[in-house]
């Protein structure tokens, strides 16, 4: 994400799209997550910037619930079924 200066010369990262793809992993969503936090925590941001990080966080929100639903219902698979096999990971996007 680029930075842009604000008229106070601090550097502000530009606000995320809310319709950017969304990350590959659920740790790269939580690390960006975590990054939007701090951000609209810091101030620093106008009320535009502000309402497109909280649309980007909402989905990034969702994409790491599903994420946890679907290794929910494998742990719940695995132990119905006594597999130890590996189950692979299937997004829901």
């Amino acid at each position: 994400m680029p930075a842009k200066a604000t008229p106070q010369g601090v550097s502000v990262p530009a606000s995320p799209s809310p319709e950017a793809p969304l990350p590959e992993t659920f740790e790269a969503a939580m690390a960006e997550l975590t990054r939007l936090v701090s951000d609209m925590e810091a101030g620093s941001m106008s009320l535009a910037e502000n309402l497109a990080a909280y649309e980007r966080g909402k989905r990034l929100e969702r994409f790491c619930q599903e994420q946890l639903q679907i290794v929910e219902d494998q742990l719940k698979l695995i132990d119905a079924q006594g597999n130890e096999q590996p189950l692979k990971l299937e997004s829901r996007r």
